[in-house]
């Protein structure tokens, strides 16, 4: 571990503490010294990408679905640095976010939301690495899962 910290384990999560010992022993995450402060700072940024999500969706669909993407990927490294963890590596430090986000947030009601984290970060990594078009029925389809994780998030780091 990067502080010789152990992550906390947080009520409400049965099995996460498992499941983070897992994934370090997996080389997918490493324990870093919890900072609440962070954390809520980058939930806030969250916050404000899915406000400028909304804004923008009709005239710039491309950057609303960064800002929700954003979003998504923000709460969930949020919820890491409140719990002291973080993805490691020097590549697929995404993919390795969403896969510790469907692994502790399991069962905690926002499955749909959750299942959606590959096809957003596909769609994502289209319109910023090829010529994919992203358009507005993307963002609606998508912007409630994004919401729905930021929501969860801010619910558990209330605790």
């Amino acid at each position: 571990m990067a502080s010789g910290k152990k992550p906390r384990r947080q009520a409400g999560q049965s099995g996460a503490g498992d499941a983070i010992e897992e994934m370090i022993s997996e080389g997918l995450i490493e324990g870093v010294k919890p900072d609440r402060v962070a954390a809520l700072a980058e939930l806030g940024m969250a916050k404000a990408h899915l406000v400028s999500a909304e804004q923008v969706l009709e005239a710039d669909p491309t950057l609303a679905y960064t800002a929700l993407y954003d979003a998504a990927r923000k709460a969930i490294s949020a919820e890491m640095r409140h719990r002291g963890v973080r993805a490691i590596g020097q590549t697929g430090l995404h993919v390795k976010t969403f896969t510790y986000a469907r692994r502790i947030f399991a069962g905690l009601g926002i499955d749909d939301a959750l299942g959606s984290l590959e096809r957003m970060r596909k769609n994502r990594h289209g319109s910023e690495y090829s010529v994919s078009v992203i358009t507005a029925s993307q963002v609606r389809r998508d912007l409630p899962h994004a919401r729905a994780i930021v929501a969860k998030t801010e619910e558990l780091l209330a605790r």
